[in-house]
């Protein structure tokens, strides 16, 4: 058995890489070699709606499906100092059993072009004749994550080569929850796919099945669902000789697939690992075979297309080449991928949709892509009680969220409403009807409750939902200045106003503002008393920012 991976690498006389922005495609590139490296993961955040993975210059990352925090297909960490991995994609020379990097791992010593993309990290390794490039990538649409191989011989003699992936399963929150897991291979000879099945039915996901296969091989494959056969007597990880075709139920599950072949002199040869995610076996099965003949190139391609289209929308020429590949290529990219869809990054997998977060995100689109921010708006306020405040984050699928006395979070309805309906002068999303939620109130003296609510059976329109935010936000304190809750945008100022006394300096601003926005769409439709009352109230506010919450010098934060 070869030792999976180097020895670490130290410290002394290495450097940080010199990573730039290509002008032509924004990707963001740099050259890992023994004497550079970041001095943290530098990670991409690859998804889809529903799906996706982080990857940094290592391999290193995790995959999720559905929630990025509690259903985590592999193994999610945060460690910026060994960075583990819990995916192996690897490359074994089978004349020297030694192991080709196709990342730039550490303490290997080999030196590794890092390409990340909008959708895709590549990597580009040469390993004497043998050039190799690596490219990571999601499908558009369906739950599938590509590692697509592309190998060129361009020495004299052949090169017999040995292409492995071991992924250790997860399928759910955290590592314990893979004792559960069921892990087996498709009896199905036309079908190299190793599969496993999350058996416990927390928080929903129930027979969640995951798969990994390969495609581009056409002799057989080797596999194991056996995580033990890649550790020696001493613990360490280790690449065995041959996978030993073993299930498994529960314990220590994994899915490793190995296939070899001989790379004449000047050949070519793309093959991909498939990682793929279902609502349950027979939707696995069927989603395994219908990647088992895709063409992995087309895919990656048609990736590409996809966040050209969206990001070419909106484009900036500046005297900053930086702005621009900044402003052009990534923020939107980030906040779609990174933020929207995966609600995750390398420090921190939340999984949740934020209230106030998703809207402020979705904001960013009311240019480029208005429907996505009138989607989120009505998401956000089916996520509303009838008395008007909101679930400070929830859970998909189940719900399950927290309510909160925070101040600012249902303020971002009306706000980002007011927006959507000024940038697109869609004004039908008002008469939108939307339900609200059920759930008992917060218990006296807590600050929140976490539970899943029912969906109402009460229903109002967008412009109702958006009335009561402001309606239950008028009260006031001793200053004349709004009540705090637990947070105003600031969360960690959540003592300031649990006692119900508090005031928010920063919230009478923000109330200012939404007031502002807001009013004139509730006097278009014959709401004057709504209209003045909240006209009334932020008067009030404005006078009382200027008395008790200017100090002569400065504004006061709070009381």
């Amino acid at each position: 058995a070869r030792p999976l991976l180097p020895a670490p690498h130290t410290a002394a006389n290495v450097q940080p890489p010199q990573g730039h922005f290509d002008a032509a495609t924004g990707e963001f590139q740099f050259v890992v070699d023994a004497a550079h490296r970041p001095p943290r993961p530098w990670v991409n955040v690859i998804a889809n709606a529903g799906f996706g993975f982080q990857v940094s210059e290592a391999g290193a990352g995790y995959t999720w499906a559905v929630n990025s925090r509690l259903h985590q297909v592999t193994p999610w960490s945060n460690d910026p100092v060994t960075d583990p991995c819990f995916e192996h994609y690897l490359l074994q020379d089978l004349d020297t059993q030694a192991l080709l990097p196709l990342h730039a791992t550490p303490g290997s010593g080999t030196s590794c072009r890092v390409r990340h993309g909008q959708g895709y990290s590549a990597f580009e390794s040469l390993h004497g004749a043998l050039k190799a490039e690596t490219t990571y990538f999601a499908d558009v649409n369906e739950s599938v994550k590509l590692v697509q191989l592309r190998l060129h011989n361009q020495g004299g003699a052949g090169r017999r080569l040995r292409a492995l992936a071991m992924v250790e399963w997860q399928l759910g929150g955290a590592r314990h929850e893979r004792r559960t897991v069921r892990a087996w291979k498709s009896d199905s000879p036309a079908l190299t796919a190793v599969f496993a099945k999350q058996r416990e039915s927390r928080a929903g996901f129930g027979g969640a099945t995951a798969f990994l296969s390969l495609s581009g091989l056409p002799g057989p494959l080797q596999w194991t669902c056996e995580r033990s056969e890649f550790f020696d007597a001493a613990g360490q990880l280790v690449i065995p000789p041959a996978l030993g075709q073993s299930a498994t139920s529960g314990a220590d599950p994994c899915a490793a697939l190995a296939g070899e072949f001989t790379l004449a002199p000047g050949q070519n040869i793309t093959l991909a690992f498939v990682l793929g995610h279902a609502a349950d076996p027979a939707a696995a099965e069927q989603l395994a075979r219908n990647w088992q003949s895709r063409d992995a190139a087309q895919t990656l391609e048609q990736v590409k297309a996809y966040w050209a289209g969206l990001l070419g929308k909106l484009q900036v020429r500046t005297p900053d080449p930086l702005f621009d590949a900044l402003a052009n290529r990534w923020l939107l990219y980030q906040t779609l991928a990174s933020r929207l869809w995966s609600k995750a990054g390398f420090y921190q997998a939340g999984g949740a949709f934020g209230f106030r977060d998703q809207l402020q995100d979705a904001m960013a689109f009311a240019v480029i892509e208005p429907d996505r921010l009138r989607r989120q708006i009505l998401l956000n306020a089916s996520r509303q009680f009838p008395e008007g405040d909101v679930q400070h984050w929830w859970h998909a699928p189940g719900g399950e969220g927290v309510r909160t006395h925070f101040s600012d979070d249902l303020l971002w309805l009306p706000y980002a409403c007011a927006y959507y309906v000024q940038v697109t002068g869609d004004l039908s999303i008002l008469d939108e009807q939307v339900a609200f939620i059920d759930g008992p109130a917060i218990p006296e003296g807590a600050e929140d409750a976490y539970y899943a609510p029912q969906t109402s059976t009460q229903t109002a329109t967008l412009f109702e939902h958006c009335a009561r935010t402001l309606d239950k936000s008028l009260a006031t304190g001793s200053h004349g200045l709004p009540l705090m809750g637990t947070g105003d945008w600031n969360d960690g100022m959540n003592r300031v106003g649990h006692e119900g006394r508090g005031e928010s300096v920063w919230l009478a601003w923000f109330l200012c503002r939404v007031v502002q926005d807001f009013e004139p769409l509730a006097r278009a439709r014959n709401d004057a008393a709504r209209a003045g009352k909240w006209l009334a109230a932020r008067e009030g506010w404005i006078s009382a920012l200027h008395q008790d919450g200017w100090d002569g010098a400065w504004f006061r934060r709070a009381f």
